[in-house]
């Protein structure tokens, strides 16, 4: 989600092993076709199922992590060929077990000096890449586009192809070694190297993802569906529509990788096509009427959102070998002696899908596969269900007993259940998480319900006001907030002061920090609460707008809605703090409101623009809920679960180490032990290069800056917040929606802040009654 313009490294998390669950509460039939349950067994139960292996990469390869982007394929020969562009060519002859290396000179040399942005390897074992030269951009030096293909007796040809404009983006290499090359147009090339020619052989719309050849076909999976083209005819195919359909719904057009993919696919005998992505491994013949579905993804790493695909081969007997980014390989063998689906399960709820959340059930399930952790979405996007319907139907299982083992609290009517008696306390599970797994208390403390402890949020966000350290001194709450804008206002009549622009951004940026004291304990609207928060909220967006003509706000305001409108709404997302430093240190504003959920790509960015920038500083951002926190992925027990050893197995190994440890992108951790190793986990040198950021300011300006990790004092200063932060800052959703739905209003002058206020109470009791 962009809500500005910025760009971060992308970051990619290397998995070492299966993951062990340590931390408990307190420390410690005949044979099928290869498919999901396509075997046999006695009563009940159906047998057979992929289980996943992790093989073995190459050590001069796999040490390279996400430095390395091999390339694998099937060679002439049967052996799996795996190409490494800076240690050379490989061949596996036992499935991916041992390797042998082929060196290859001309592709290190070229590598040593150049990005290859496109590798590819033929069954004969010839080479192809595209690549760019690297250049000095302070130089003026224009990046340009060039290729190399390697024969298969180490003849290097030059490749037929000269259009910089509409440059070849991909190579590919055919069942029969032919080259292709795919232009970031769509236009699709064979490439005849030694004789010097290219033929353009038809058009894609879209942008090439993933290429897979099967007997007659070459399968291009794009940005906007499928192209088909029969290799053994020389002419683009009739479209398959049950692949098609497929493949788009299937396609995640925002996470678009020159490295990674949506989806990856190999063949085997014929034209049948096989496709691994986050939902598993499935099955189609080209021309078909079916696509099945021969592993579930939600078993192996498949499922997991940290493992992003880089290649897949099929072997003898549909064994399947996946190659992951970060250098991982994973094998995927049939076992007809195991049951299809595991008999122990874990249920688990969650309004929105939730990153953090997913991981774990990706994570525990592969470390335990005797159990089946089932983790329901209730908002997919796909079906038009509204919030209210989903948390309506959820209501209805819990009342019936049908209901989940878990649930992700995040949007829910939490305190509503609490009083219904639906979630369990789990007091005396927290206090088993000792020593090592032990949670941050004042964090804990914040979410109790008087002496009872429903929930833990298992990643936490702090919401900071950025700005020079003067204007953030005396700053302490929301009426201080509002002095300083106006004070900042009379003293500069025009530009920006927070960069906030439309009556639903100042509202959900003040939000954070006090929604959480617009209920009183006895689940009533506090209505002086709400009347001061949009008088102060009234203040500051009549502030920030004085500062714009009636021309340029109407041009800003639009803009700001259509990135938001593109962006689309994803539950618990929010603006960076990283962000507002970099609109303050590109002039486009003086402060900033914005979260820290991170360290790598967020806070270091942040703390290397406070070193640099006497207009960038931090501090917790003042609100009606004091200092406070943003729990993120908070998870109850059901009562009628909490007996179930599994289901608080689950639950204890959401908070041990070996998953906090984890580099999550939506949150910090709550583990004291693993929040400390955040500062151990960069390079250990403060002045190391962690990754670069160039971006264009509102005036069209190019700004850069090189990220470095944060100091320790900076690191110190973070870690302080973490400690003493005393409430949650946020409150129940359904209240939020109404204020942002209402509070507009208020700030806009077409109703009174009182009027507004009563409307919203009115909203508020038909929520708060049910």
């Amino acid at each position: 989600m962009k809500k500005h313009s910025r760009i971060h490294r992308i970051t990619a998390w290397l998995l070492l092993g299966a993951v062990l669950l340590t931390c408990g509460c307190s420390g410690g039939g005949a044979a099928g076709e290869p498919g999901e349950g396509s075997g046999s067994g006695s009563g009940d139960t159906i047998m057979g199922r992929y289980v996943e292996q992790e093989a073995a990469l190459p050590e001069a390869a796999a040490s390279q992590g996400e430095g390395s982007t091999p390339v694998m394929t099937v060679m002439n020969d049967g052996s799996v060929g795996l190409l490494d562009r800076h240690s050379g060519l490989y061949r596996s002859q036992d499935q991916g077990e041992t390797w042998e290396q082929q060196e290859v000179a001309q592709l290190a040399e070229l590598a040593a000096g150049n990005y290859i942005s496109s590798l590819a390897l033929a069954p004969d074992g010839s080479i192809a890449a595209a690549y760019s030269p690297l250049i000095d951009s302070e130089e003026g030096e224009a990046l340009s586009y060039q290729y190399f293909y390697l024969d298969a007796d180490g003849e290097e040809y030059t490749v037929p192809y000269d259009d910089e404009e509409d440059y070849l983006h991909q190579l590919w290499f055919g069942r029969d070694s032919r080259l292709y090359g795919i232009s970031l147009g769509g236009r699709v090339y064979e490439l005849d190297c030694a004789g010097g020619t290219k033929k353009q052989i038809f058009e894609i719309t879209g942008v090439s993802d993933y290429v897979c050849f099967t007997e007659n076909y070459m399968v291009i999976l794009s940005s906007q569906g499928l192209g088909l083209y029969d290799v053994t005819n020389g002419t683009q195919a009739q479209t398959d529509q049950v692949l098609e359909e497929f493949v788009t719904a299937h396609y995640d057009e925002g996470s678009f990788s020159t490295d990674t993919h949506n989806m990856v696919a190999a063949s085997g005998e014929g034209d049948v096509l096989y496709l691994a992505l986050s939902d598993g491994i499935y099955r189609h013949a080209i021309g078909g009427s079916a696509i099945e579905q021969v592993a579930d993804g939600s078993l192996n790493s498949l499922g997991n959102p940290m493992m992003m695909l880089q290649g897949m081969t099929v072997l003898e007997d549909e064994v399947f070998l996946i190659l992951y980014y970060g250098a991982q390989l994973m094998k995927y063998v049939y076992d007809p002696e195991i049951a299809a689906t595991p008999e122990e399960e874990i249920r688990i709820y969650s309004l929105y899908e939730n990153y953090t959340i997913r991981q774990a059930v990706s994570l525990y399930q592969k470390a335990h596969p005797e159990v089946y952790v089932n983790y329901e979405v209730g908002i997919s996007g796909e079906d038009g269900m509204t919030e209210e319907d989903a948390v309506r139907n959820l209501n209805t299982r819990l009342a019936s007993g049908s209901g989940p083992d878990l649930l992700v609290l995040d949007g829910l009517p939490k305190s509503s259940y609490e009083e219904k008696g639906l979630l369990a306390d789990l007091t005396e599970l927290e206090a088993g998480l000792t020593g090592e797994n032990s949670l941050f208390p004042n964090l804990v403390d914040a979410v109790r319900t008087g002496d009872k402890l429903y929930s833990l949020p298992v990643r936490f966000s702090l919401p900071l006001l950025v700005g020079s350290s003067e204007a953030l001194k005396g700053i302490m709450d929301l009426a201080s907030l509002a002095d300083t804008v106006e004070r900042i206002r009379a003293e500069q009549p025009s530009g920006g002061i927070l960069g906030l622009l439309t009556e639903e951004q100042v509202l959900k940026a003040l939000m954070v920090s006090s929604s959480g004291s617009w209920l009183t304990e006895d689940r009533r609207m506090d209505e002086a609460a709400l009347t001061e928060f949009l008088t102060q909220a009234k203040r500051i967006y009549e502030a920030e707008l004085a500062g714009y003509t009636a021309e340029e706000l109407s041009m800003l305001q639009e803009m700001t809605r259509q990135q938001v409108a593109s962006a689309g709404t994803t539950a618990g997302s929010g603006e960076l703090a990283s962000s507002a430093a970099l609109n303050i240190a590109m002039g486009d504003q003086l402060m900033g409101t914005g979260e820290v959920n991170g360290i790598e790509t967020d806070f270091n960015l942040l703390a290397t623009l406070a070193d640099q920038e006497e207009t960038v500083d931090y501090s917790i951002l003042p609100g009606q809920m004091g200092d406070s926190f943003l729990p993120e992925a908070s998870v109850g027990i059901l009562e009628s679960s909490v007996e179930n050893a599994q289901v608080t197995d689950f639950f204890c190994y959401l908070f041990g180490r070996e998953f906090q440890d984890l580099d999550l992108p939506d949150g910090l951790p709550v583990n004291q032990a693993s929040f400390a190793q955040l500062q151990e986990s960069g390079s250990g040198d403060e002045n190391a290069v962690s990754f670069a950021v160039m971006t264009e300011g509102g005036g069209g300006d190019l700004f850069s800056v090189d990220v470095y990790q944060a100091s320790a004092e900076h690191f110190a200063r973070l870690q302080e917040m973490a400690e003493t932060v005393s409430a949650v800052g946020n409150g129940e959703s359904a209240i939020e929606d109404a204020v942002l739905e209402s509070g507009p209003n208020a700030l806009n002058g077409s109703a009174s802040v009182e009027d507004t206020v009563a409307e919203i109470v009115q909203k508020a009791a038909i929520y708060l009654a049910e």
